[in-house]
């Protein structure tokens, strides 16, 4: 990966964090965050997606810091199962401690991007799904579980029209492509009615979250 694209990706990830803290700020100053509520994941109140979104901050760190001394470190040690475990852990918290989490955990990974040594960013590690991969694309990949998942949150002020464009249009390059490739022999296009979305929809129609009218569920992502 170029080092450019790089660049791109922590700093347009560093934005997503400040607009995801700044908003969380913003609705526990106003009282207007509540930790029970549901969330626009299925089975996840507002709590399990910020557990998640800063023990993913978290797990980040863990594999930059392995990187830097020549590891090759699973995501979540434990893997899924105890990433879960840790969510349903966290999701008892009130909503100051919640959000104190997602600020000062986003703060830990921004660091760890800032001074992470060139041998740290020729490392690599183990996603939860198993293939091992660059710790280079771990800078973009924590951009999409900050995008995605504050729409996810389904809180008033933040939804997925609010997507930052440059986030947008990579990520709807990838889901295009990974659409396309799973579609049967000679079928690459794109539905002329998801053509006819609007770029942010299109994107959440790849990504599972949306089914517009005259489209089929997109069952990945």
């Amino acid at each position: 990966m170029r080092q450019q694209d790089i660049d791109r990706a922590v700093l347009g990830c560093t934005q997503a964090h400040r607009r995801l803290v700044d908003h969380l700020d913003g609705l526990l100053r106003a009282g207007a965050l509540n930790p029970s509520s549901p969330s626009l994941l299925p089975n996840w109140s507002v709590a399990h997606v910020l557990v998640h979104l800063a023990a993913n901050a978290d797990s980040h760190v863990r594999v930059f810091d392995g990187a830097a001394r020549g590891e090759v470190l699973d995501q979540y040690a434990g893997g899924f199962a105890a990433r879960n475990a840790a969510i349903e852990e966290g999701v008892g918290k009130d909503a100051a401690q919640l959000v104190g989490e997602i600020g000062d955990s986003c703060a830990r990974l921004e660091q760890a991007w800032a001074v992470a040594a060139e041998r740290g960013w020729e490392g690599r590690w183990r996603s939860p799904l198993g293939p091992e991969l660059a710790v280079t694309e771990l800078p973009f990949r924590r951009w999409r579980e900050t995008e995605v998942h504050h729409a996810d949150l389904g809180l008033d002020g933040f939804g997925f029209d609010d997507w930052s464009p440059e986030y947008v249009k990579r990520e709807l390059a990838l889901r295009t492509i990974e659409w396309s490739s799973r579609q049967p022999m000679g079928m690459t296009s794109l539905p002329k009615a998801a053509l006819q979305l609007s770029t942010t929809t299109r994107l959440a129609w790849l990504m599972g979250r949306v089914v517009p009218a005259g489209l089929e569920p997109v069952t990945f992502g």
